[in-house]
């Protein structure tokens, strides 16, 4: 081995990965052309995948949702919940959860949220610790 061996080492998996990762510029995006016309979301799959099986098996659309929400529920009550929460949360999406922003009971102070316009820096406020203020 060579004097500096750190030269030498190596890179682990993670940092070969990370090795070509550059940011965007600035107003760039990672997918400038967005989801590709007349591409189908989740729900919309899966509507049709019920349609389809239900002409198959010569049932309504509504009974083979009605079995697969019987099969995820039956795995759930076996203790997978896996399916079945995705499944609700893809069709009827997430419920709300909803953000407690305190510690302990106690709400925390000096917390800014800014509005999405330029604000001029010089006119705000900031509590800094034993509530002494200051401005930027």
């Amino acid at each position: 081995m060579s004097e500096n061996s750190e030269e030498n080492k190596e890179l682990t998996p993670k940092e070969r990965r990370l090795a070509n990762l550059k940011p965007f510029k600035k107003g760039e995006s990672g997918n400038p052309n967005g989801r590709p016309q007349g591409s189908l979301n989740y729900k919309t799959k899966m509507r049709l995948a019920i349609e389809s099986v239900a002409e198959e098996q010569n049932l309504s659309p509504e009974e083979i949702e009605a079995m697969v929400y019987r099969v995820g529920l039956k795995q759930a009550l076996k203790g997978d919940w896996k399916f079945y929460e995705d499944y609700m949360n893809r069709q009827h999406n997430k419920p709300v959860q909803p953000s407690d922003i305190t510690s302990n009971g106690e709400t925390i102070e000096g917390v800014v949220i800014l509005p999405p316009k330029e604000i001029d820096d010089s006119k705000v406020e900031t509590t800094g610790e034993a509530g002494d203020s200051s401005s930027k």
